[in-house]
């Protein structure tokens, strides 16, 4: 079921600053994808390019989804919603949504380095679901992390406007806390009369051309249900004797699902729980008025039923140390371990994930200072006030009054599994220039890679690292700058003596 979009009649190649799009994420002085990505296969098609597998040449265990569109040809909307859809992943940091890495073009192609996802999407899941056991707890847990994702978008103004199981996929096979919300080439974070959307799911006032957050909601309504009766709530009941007819079908269609028209009784013979019932119809509301927001929709109690209960002890126990142990780092230490957060595999997050999660209370996506406070409490860690504001000066090192996923990520991970070599070395191998085999970092390749990644990192900063190097970074002074000498897991006396220190300025 693909989606559809209002068309302009205003074609032709895209006329735009050359400068504007052009940005490396990796290799940044070389615009050839060839050399830099090795081509593995074909995952599917979006709503206006072709997504392909690519794996880093430098770095074998990199995978990409890079979704390309061809230039020649591009519609100014088309353009439009490519810019918006740019712009949109750029500012989405959750870890229920896809990671963006960047956007770069060549002569021909533009190009949007996406992260690659190795499970199935719900579609599949849904028809393999007489073979898996795929009960209602799990329905409920796929929905939760759908509506945590929804309520992060909508925070910011973010409409999705394509929210089906198409664009619902997971990190691992038959690892259903793994979902990811894919394909923002819809989205929209403005008042825009447009007719648009996967023609199933959309709402009522979507067939209008309007759309508002809780138009989200009605298609996770939609959802909800086809995972619990293997049906769609609204199909074209064709008359007797009707020839196939699309016009005709898609004006059924839409007149149904005005009329709020599903089979409500499906849910009862399927045995549906009463809480799943309940969901299903707060969801698919006609008044919006009446119809329930991404906040609602996670308080109510199908959801809260089911809801998991994270399981990362052994973070947790490290939780306190580590936190105020990454105040104390350059803010090249922090730009780096961020930067690792987002490159990394799911695999490697999940009980980082979990711990975020447990912290994230509001289920915004983003954690405050209360938020690390209150959590901290809850989970039995012991912590000062002068603590908290260290430890939130380490987290908040954006300092944009708030920590997102990847800031939590990149701390946790700084005295966590990440330091291994391997890691390290994949990041080496993006800051060496692409066009030499010299073994080394130069102040130029970096910087170049600091501003594609745009890396938060001061220049004068990295001037001083090239000088203790005698401007050329071996892969050992690498993981010297980054992860600083050998030493034992527990917080030395000179990092304790720094941290009492910067305790007493509170």
């Amino acid at each position: 079921m693909g989606c559809i979009v209002y068309q302009t009649n205003n074609k032709g190649i895209i006329s735009n600053n050359p400068e504007e799009m052009k940005q490396r994420v990796i290799q940044p002085t070389n615009s050839d994808i060839r050399k830099n990505y090795e081509f593995i296969s074909m995952l599917g098609h979006g709503a206006f390019g072709k997504v392909r597998l690519y794996r880093d040449r430098n770095y074998k265990d990199l995978l990409f989804a890079i979704k390309t569109l061809k230039k020649e040809g591009i519609s100014d909307y088309q353009f439009h919603l490519l810019k918006s859809e740019v712009n949109i992943l750029s500012d989405l940091d959750h870890p229920n949504i896809v990671k963006y890495f960047g956007t770069f073009e060549d002569d021909y192609y533009i190009h949007i380095l996406m992260e690659y996802l190795k499970g199935h999407d719900l579609t599949k899941i849904i028809s393999l679901k007489k073979y898996t056991g795929f009960e209602e707890k799990d329905m409920s847990k796929i929905i939760h992390q759908l509506l945590k994702a929804l309520s992060f978008i909508h925070s910011k103004g973010i409409i999705h406007r394509d929210i089906k199981p198409d664009n619902i996929l997971f990190s691992n096979k038959r690892d259903y806390s793994t979902l990811k919300l894919i394909d923002f080439g819809l989205a929209t974070n403005k008042s825009d009369k447009k007719f648009v959307g996967t023609p199933h799911y959309m709402s009522p006032e979507m067939i209008k051309g309007e759309s508002c957050p809780k138009s989200d909601i009605w298609s996770v309504g939609v959802i909800a249900y086809y995972m619990l009766t293997e049906k769609l709530a609204f199909e074209e009941k064709k008359p007797v004797n009707e020839h196939n007819n699309d016009h005709k079908s898609g004006n059924i269609l839409f007149e149904r699902i005005k009329k709020v028209d599903y089979d409500f009784n499906l849910l009862i013979e399927k045995k549906c729980s009463v809480e799943a019932i309940d969901f299903v119809q707060n969801c698919l509301k006609k008044s919006i008025k009446e119809r329930y927001d991404s906040q609602q929709c996670l308080n109510h109690s199908w959801i809260q039923k089911y809801a998991s209960k994270n399981d990362s002890n052994i973070i947790i126990s490290k939780a306190r140390d580590t936190l105020l142990d990454f105040v104390k780092k350059t803010a090249l230490q922090k730009e780096i371990y961020y930067f690792i957060a987002k490159i990394s595999q799911e695999n490697d997050l999940v009980k980082l994930k979990n711990f975020f999660n447990q912290l994230d209370r509001r289920s915004t996506g983003i954690l405050s200072i209360d938020d690390i406070e209150k959590g901290f409490k809850e989970i039995g860690i012991n912590i000062t006030d002068s603590e908290l504001k260290l430890i939130w000066e380490g987290l908040d090192f954006h300092k944009d009054g708030q920590v997102n996923y990847s800031e939590f990520l990149a701390a946790m991970i700084s005295s966590y599994h990440f330091e291994k070599e391997e890691k390290l070395w994949s990041v080496f191998n993006l800051f060496k220039e692409s066009n030499k085999s010299k073994n080394y970092i130069t102040y130029e390749s970096m910087r170049n890679a600091v501003k594609a990644l745009k890396l938060n990192i001061d220049e004068n900063e990295l001037k001083n690292c090239f000088k203790q190097f005698n401007e050329e970074i071996k892969f050992e002074d690498f993981k010297k700058i980054i992860v600083g000498d050998e030493k034992d897991e527990k917080i030395s006396k000179d990092e304790k003596r720094f941290i009492s220190k910067k305790t007493k300025e509170y």
